[in-house]
């Protein structure tokens, strides 16, 4: 999977400024679902506020938000542009190395 982010209101003729990553992206399970439910109905309140609701339309908006699903993107590379910094359509290029929890020479 990959994903870029950049400020949407940069004009095409300047220099151009913005991220990408790339990695793995899976569908959470179990504890990690929950933990980032959490997370989420911290971040944006009136998720967590639909999600416990007993009133009949709320009810209905949770049951199709439970049809969606939580993520995991753990990202292996990161480029970077940033041409002010660097000059034009120079890219910088970063390895993401992981500890193998299992493995204790890393």
């Amino acid at each position: 999977m990959a994903m870029t982010i950049f400020r949407t209101n940069q004009p095409w003729d300047a220099p151009g400024r913005g991220i990408q990553l790339f990695g793995t992206c899976s569908q959470t399970e179990g504890k990690l679902a929950l933990k980032a439910e959490q997370v989420y109905a911290k971040r944006f309140p009136p998720y967590a506020k639909w999600m416990s609701s007993t009133k009949k339309g709320e009810k209905k908006l949770a049951e199709q938000l439970r049809s969606y699903r939580f993520c995991r993107f753990l990202p292996r590379q990161l480029k970077v542009l940033d041409e002010e910094e660097y000059g034009g359509a120079v890219f910088v290029m970063v390895t993401i190395k992981r500890r193998n929890p299992a493995s204790k020479t890393e």
